[in-house]
Formats: C-alpha cells, sequence, structure tokens
C-alpha cells in the first residue's frame, strides 16, 4: 500500500484531492498535504491534516510518492526542503508547468523516478484529461500506481516524448478556460442583442453544457453535430459564416494556443 505526499494545495491539488478522497484508489494507503498557505486558514482539507512544511512530519522518509503541485515560480524555494530525503524506491510526480523531468533530476539526482504530468481542473469533478511521461527509471508498478491515480480524476493520455507535455498544457490543460471564456462571450452578445446579464449568463451556460452532453452521448464527432444545426441559409449558418470569414475565428484559437505553449516553454526556463 502507497503512501502519497502531495505538496501543494492551490487549485489544481485541490481538485485532485477532491476526487482522490471520493473515490476508492487501490493501493493507496493514505495522503498527507503540505501547504503553509491553505494551512493558515484550515488544519484540514477533505479530513486530510495539513502540514505547513516536510520538518513537522515524523517518518517522512516512509512516504512512497512525493506529488509537487506548486506554481513553477516558487518551486526554486520548495524545493530545498526535500532534498533531505531518502529518495531511492520513491517516485516523484510533477504537475508543475514547464518544469521539466532534467529539472528534478538536477535536484534529485538522475537515478530518480520521475513523472511529469499535465491535468486539467475538470479532475475536481472526476472528468479531468491529463497527460503523462516518465523517465527510464519508472517501474511498471510506479506507472501502474499513477494512472489509477489519474484515471480516479478522468481520462489519461500517456506520451513517449516529453515535448508532448508543453502542447498538453497549451491545448488541455489551459483548454477549459477557453471554454468558459466563450460562455463570457456568449453571454456579452446576448447583452447586445437585449437580454439582461443575469438571464443572458445562465442562457449561454446551459446552451454550453447541453451541447457537450450531446456531444458526448452522439456518435456524431462535432464538426458533424455543428453542420447538423448550421443548415444552408439559416441563422446558425448565418454566425458561423462570421466566425469563419478569413478563417479569422480559427487563427485567433490558434494565437491563443500558440501563446499558451510558448508560455509553458518560458516557464520551464
Amino acid at each position: 500500500m502507497a503512501k502519497v505526499l502531495l505538496v501543494g494545495a492551490g487549485h489544481m491539488g485541490q481538485a485532485l484531492l477532491r476526487s482522490w478522497t471520493n473515490s476508492n484508489i487501490k493501493n493507496i494507503k493514505d495522503i498527507s498535504v503540505i501547504d503553509p498557505n491553505v494551512h493558515k486558514n484550515n488544519n484540514k482539507i477533505f479530513n486530510l491534516k495539513l502540514y505547513k512544511s516536510p520538518k513537522e512530519i515524523k517518518n517522512i522518509n516512509n512516504f512512497d510518492i512525493i506529488f509537487f503541485a506548486v506554481k513553477p515560480q516558487v518551486i526554486n524555494q520548495v524545493i530545498k526542503d526535500y532534498k533531505m530525503l531518502t529518495l531511492k524506491n520513491k517516485l516523484i510526480i510533477s504537475i508543475i508547468a514547464g518544469k521539466e523531468i532534467k529539472y528534478f533530476e538536477k535536484n534529485f539526482g538522475k537515478k530518480i523516478s520521475i513523472i511529469r504530468t499535465m491535468p486539467n481542473l475538470p479532475a475536481s469533478v472526476a472528468r479531468g484529461v491529463t497527460c503523462l511521461f516518465s523517465n527510464k527509471n519508472v517501474s511498471l508498478k510506479q506507472k501502474k500506481l499513477t494512472n489509477k491515480l489519474f484515471k480516479a480524476v478522468g481520462k489519461t493520455f500517456w506520451v513517449d516524448n516529453e515535448s508532448y507535455i508543453n502542447k498538453f498544457t497549451a491545448v488541455s490543460g489551459s483548454g477549459p478556460a477557453y471554454f468558459y471564456f466563450f460562455i463570457e462571450c456568449l453571454s456579452k452578445a446576448g447583452v447586445k442583442i437585449g437580454f439582461n446579464k443575469k438571464e443572458s449568463y445562465e442562457i449561454a451556460e446551459e446552451t454550453a453544457i447541453g451541447s457537450i452532453r450531446l456531444l458526448k452521448s452522439s456518435k456524431d464527432e462535432a464538426e458533424k453535430l455543428r453542420k447538423k444545426i448550421a443548415i444552408k441559409g439559416g441563422t446558425t449558418e448565418a454566425a458561423i459564416q462570421s466566425f469563419q470569414k478569413n478563417k479569422n475565428m480559427e487563427k485567433l484559437v490558434y494565437l491563443g494556443v500558440k501563446a499558451a505553449f510558448k508560455k509553458a516553454i518560458k516557464l520551464g526556463s
């Protein structure tokens, strides 16, 4: 049975914890959490004990998995406290945007088992999407255990090239925010043509939820469903043609994804 130490309980850390604590993950004995910021306001989270630092935990070397879920801007400071650990036979998992496996190998040694991942926020409702990459030291047992952790929060995609993690970050890690932003824009458009702010937002939100549910229950892909709605000469076709003019929307989405991709690379350096 594995013991997990989660370092960082921000938005993403708590999203994972919410689904983990709601799932009965086999082979996981217990989970402990270190986060000095959350600790200030609450000494428990999801009925798990919170610690301010690793120095407060007795027998800290008994953990099998050290899971880093802090912001890339603070990892250089945070990681100093973990160099004292005996890391032989332990697994390091990271969800830190931009930080490559070589960063952890530099700090902990090249013989350490390390898995780099990028989940997204819907993990909090067990609908997340996670990309994973492991170094050559990760055992099959460690890989299967990690897969169980992330299967509990949604769908997993293992890749054989680490460069895909930053690409995945730009598309899926940041992706939920893109959909939320479109709902914002659709809601604002509704206000401009005459709805009040509250009803326009509710219409946009419920339309998004219904559309995704239909997509999931249908055998058709998004493009085919879109074409079923955008019939020739109709209102939807007029809107889609406006979006497609000079490929404006396609270009805009690409520029956003490209900006996120570049930022992920920059954060790593």
